[in-house]
């Protein structure tokens, strides 16, 4: 069963350890973070309580689980597939990482031939040439349709389909303000 994620990322790759923590410390007093937990030995938060009110939901009637199962072993399972909505704050990369939706439908920059993302796998300046127009570009030139994103440190908010929700305009500028640089975001699901 896949796992969904809305990845919120910041558009340039210096982020650093302190503005990590930084962004930790004010995502929690603003309460979009809410308690710590550990899944498969990495930091992870259930939603705080101003969490649904940083995001636009979409759609006629979307459903959106926040709270964790109270069972711990229900909740780690639950956790695992992206039963409930929960939170994990990467490292800062020492470099840029290239994150992107497996599924996803990519086109060439010049000719938009449709390309399986699967296909344009490598890091952020691996060149790969269209099959039909023989255009090279790097795989971060190609147009992803809001299905990837290249960043040294990523917001990762589970359970959130495809298309389902976006961050809000003054969330995304909060977190401008805390990391000094612009950010946008893409859906996956892995």
């Amino acid at each position: 069963m896949p796992v969904y994620q809305l990845i919120l990322y910041p558009q340039h790759d210096a982020i650093t350890d302190t503005q990590r923590d930084q962004l930790l410390t004010r995502l929690q007093e603003a309460g979009f973070l809410g308690t710590a937990f550990t899944l498969k030995g990495r930091e992870h938060f259930t939603t705080g309580e101003h969490f649904l009110d940083q995001l636009s939901f979409l759609g006629c009637s979307p459903f959106i689980e926040t709270e964790p199962p109270a069972d711990p072993g229900a909740c780690e399972d639950a956790a695992q597939r992206g039963g409930f909505c929960h939170i994990h704050v990467t490292p800062a990369l020492p470099q840029a990482h290239f994150r992107a939706n497996p599924q996803a439908r990519v086109r060439c920059p010049v000719c938009r031939q449709s390309v399986a993302a699967a296909l344009l796998a490598g890091p952020p300046d691996t060149v790969h040439a269209c099959a039909r127009c023989g255009h090279a570009a790097p795989v971060t030139d190609w147009n992803w349709q809001g299905n990837a994103g290249c960043g040294n440190l990523f917001i990762e908010i589970w359970g959130i389909h495809p298309g389902e929700a976006a961050p809000v305009e003054g969330f995304m500028h909060s977190l401008e303000i805390i990391t000094d640089c612009p950010w946008s975001f893409f859906h996956t699901q892995a």
